[in-house]
């Protein structure tokens, strides 16, 4: 059996604190929760196991041409 060298999960947090999964598409989006015991979390993630770094970097790059919300320009005054 592989040794998983890093567990992944990939979200951006959009407006109104509703989180996006970024490796499952179909998911709609979830809300940040809190509990005294774990703290702020957010329930049925996708996880992914990595063997490799080539995996990681696999899940990185298909999070990140996932993404919903897009940089956004701070404008000040």
């Amino acid at each position: 059996m592989p040794q998983i060298i890093h567990q992944q999960i990939l979200y951006e947090i959009a407006n109104l604190g509703q989180v996006n999964d970024l490796l499952r598409l179909d998911a709609a989006p979830r809300d940040v929760k809190w509990s005294s015991r774990d703290g702020f979390y957010v329930e049925n993630l996708l996880l992914v196991d990595c063997d490799t770094l080539e995996d990681v970097f696999s899940v990185l790059n298909e999070g990140g041409k996932n993404r919903k919300v897009k940089n956004i320009q701070l404008h000040l005054i």
